[in-house]
């Protein structure tokens, strides 16, 4: 289970860093995030991004985000290799 949890963290690591490394218009750190926060925003709602509450906005965002997690853990899991891997034995008890 620790060899997923750090992979799980990698994978994290790795989308921030691409995501945010990526897009420097402006000068300031947080204003670049929450630009890219909203254009992730409105990717996943589309239309309705507009009319939503600051709350679904970021909720939003969270969800475009988490997308593109999932994507770069199954990328990270299915390339890593499992070292010493044994067949998992279930009790019939």
């Amino acid at each position: 289970m620790i060899n997923w949890e750090n992979k799980v963290h990698i994978s994290a690591d790795k989308t921030l860093e691409e995501i945010f490394s990526s897009y420097n218009k402006f000068t300031s750190w947080s204003d670049n995030a929450n630009y890219l926060l909203n254009k992730l925003g409105l990717s996943y709602s589309g239309k309705a991004f507009e009319s939503q509450s600051a709350e679904e906005k970021i909720k939003s965002s969270y969800n475009a985000l988490n997308i593109v997690f999932a994507d770069t853990l199954e990328s990270t899991l299915n390339n890593s290799i499992v070292s010493s891997a044994k067949k998992l034995k279930v009790s019939t008890a």
